[in-house]
């Protein structure tokens, strides 16, 4: 999509537009955030949703390399969130506030034009609080997360069910509890992988050498039973 977008802007450069589409976007959206809390919803309130956005939306402005305004609220607002003990309605929810957190400290590091030592010093205050609030942040985390676990250890798109598709492939079985891929990977790597990044850590694998074998030990065992389940063809 990003891709045509800037086709686009190269196009009507080509044209003589004295316009960029990516200026135009960015404007309304600097005009449009909440600068109290860095979000563009119409109130103070913090949730998911705002935050949701916020994570799409800075996204945005790292493509196409222009500052986010107000970064510093989007991240007070993202940790308050991760600490509030919300109710997440699904694991994306749960994702969101730590990769916002991620993306804007990206956008500060890369896009705001301070000197090395401006930008030090104006994310250090946060780094610090994630550094020293690091264990209750993870904890909160954890007590969301789990309540989207199955007993096999996979987890679920929502509390109770999963998306059946996803990209338009099946991932689910339709209307049962059980884990589907997308959550799973969201869960096991996509949170914690966050997390490491925040706090500068190297990740540590969810899975080794022995956990390969023995997953393809289990596909090879079944695949050995349904051949001799199978029924004989006249």
């Amino acid at each position: 999509v990003w891709g045509s977008r800037f086709q686009y802007t190269e196009e009507l450069k080509k044209l003589g537009a004295d316009y960029s589409l990516c200026d135009i976007l960015t404007d309304w959206f600097d005009r449009h955030q909440n600068p109290q809390t860095g979000l563009w919803t119409l109130d103070n309130n913090i949730d998911a949703t705002g935050i949701s956005g916020l994570l799409k939306i800075s996204s945005t402005y790292n493509r196409i390399n222009k500052p986010v305004p107000n970064p510093e609220r989007g991240i007070a607002s993202s940790i308050a969130l991760i600490e509030s003990g919300y109710d997440a309605g699904n694991v994306c929810a749960i994702l969101n506030p730590w990769y916002a957190l991620g993306t804007l400290f990206n956008n500060v590091k890369r896009c705001s034009g301070l000197s090395d030592e401006e930008t030090k010093e104006k994310l250090s205050e946060y780094q610090r609080y994630i550094f020293d609030h690091s264990p209750e942040m993870i904890i909160a985390t954890k007590n969301l997360l789990i309540q989207f676990k199955k007993s096999d250890g996979s987890y679920s798109m929502a509390k109770k069910s999963s998306s059946r598709y996803s990209q338009e492939h099946p991932v689910a079985v339709p209307d049962t509890n059980e884990g589907d891929v997308n959550a799973t990977i969201i869960s096991l790597i996509g949170i914690v992988g966050h997390i490491f990044n925040l706090l500068e850590l190297k990740r540590i694998p969810v899975f080794i050498g022995a956990d390969k074998m023995k997953f393809l030990n289990m596909l090879e065992k079944g695949k050995s039973t349904n051949s001799r389940c199978a029924k004989p063809t006249n």
